[in-house]
């Protein structure tokens, strides 16, 4: 069974969000053989369809569901993928204490299952965890351990060494080594040439667009930031279109277009409300300010 056909929550790292927004799908495992059984799969393609939709709080609640009709059932697969959802999505919430215990409760069942490549789908997550924390040297060295055992074993998921290479740069670009973080997205958008994922390469594109902005290339940020947009929208990605209007935003207050940056701005903020996160996680207090403004 594929990680799609488990139920996972794909990508992680967009850095400053996610990646996450990809490929969560619902179990499709082997048919149903008890009541019980049968409402865990119904709650799941529920979760499932809130994540696909950025309902996150609605999606928290019935993974929640879901980890508990598991422990019922005594399922160890399907508590282990509970967890890995819930530590995930409450990552993207910002819910960094709740997301780490989840994230390592999995990653130690998942070893325990011999499942290589939802091990390393959750040590990602740990990995991202510590960037968004503000400890880019650990969450690099995460990266590198967890691609050291990619290529160690064959037979993982490419998209796990898509995430990988994202993850590696944006830890890169915490760290201001630019050269690195540019190097890693470029073995990303290799091997995405090869796949059908557009929400992940759209990812890959606006992690770029932020390490050309952190460097103070407005010009190269906004293209890659309007080729993510373009994407995104394609595939109605609702947080990946709030991420990438959120920097253009920032773009067009540093060119000097305010009218043009409140305007990505109140898109952005609309989206996130919709996502049901919190707009302090994203927006300066001065941009707070901007918004409340605007709304009167």
């Amino acid at each position: 069974m594929t990680a799609q056909e488990r139920g996972f929550v794909f990508s992680l790292p967009r850095c400053s969000l996610l990646l996450l927004a990809g490929l969560l799908a619902a179990c499709a495992g082997a048919p149903s053989t008890t009541p019980l059984a049968d409402r865990g799969q119904t709650t799941r393609l529920k979760a499932a369809q809130h994540f696909r939709e950025c309902r996150t709080q609605l999606a928290l609640a019935e993974y929640r569901k879901v980890l508990y009709l598991a422990e019922l059932r005594d399922d160890h697969r399907d508590i282990a993928t509970a967890l890995l959802n819930l530590g995930t999505i409450q990552l993207v919430r910002g819910e960094y204490a709740e997301a780490e215990a989840q994230l390592q409760q999995a990653q130690s069942r998942f070893e325990q299952l011999g499942d290589g490549d939802a091990t390393l789908q959750a040590g990602i997550g740990l990995a991202t965890l510590r960037v968004k924390q503000g400890r880019a040297a650990e969450g690099l060295d995460g990266y590198r351990r967890l691609q050291q055992r990619f290529d160690q074993k064959k037979g993982h998921l490419p998209l796990l060494q898509v995430m990988l290479w994202n993850g590696t740069a944006s830890a890169h670009k915490e760290l201001a080594d630019y050269a690195q973080a540019h190097a890693a997205l470029d073995r990303a958008e290799e091997l995405l040439a090869g796949m059908e994922a557009p929400r992940d390469l759209a990812a890959t594109w606006m992690n770029r667009a932020r390490i050309h902005f952190q460097q103070g290339d407005l010009q190269k940020a906004k293209q890659a930031a309007v080729q993510a947009l373009a994407k995104d929208r394609g595939t109605e990605n609702s947080l990946g279109i709030g991420t990438d209007l959120l920097l253009l935003g920032m773009i067009a207050e540093r060119q000097g277009a305010p009218a043009q940056a409140r305007q990505h701005l109140r898109q952005a903020a609309s989206l996130f409300d919709y996502c049901g996160l919190e707009r302090k996680r994203f927006f300066s207090a001065e941009q707070l300010r901007l918004l409340d403004k605007t709304a009167r």
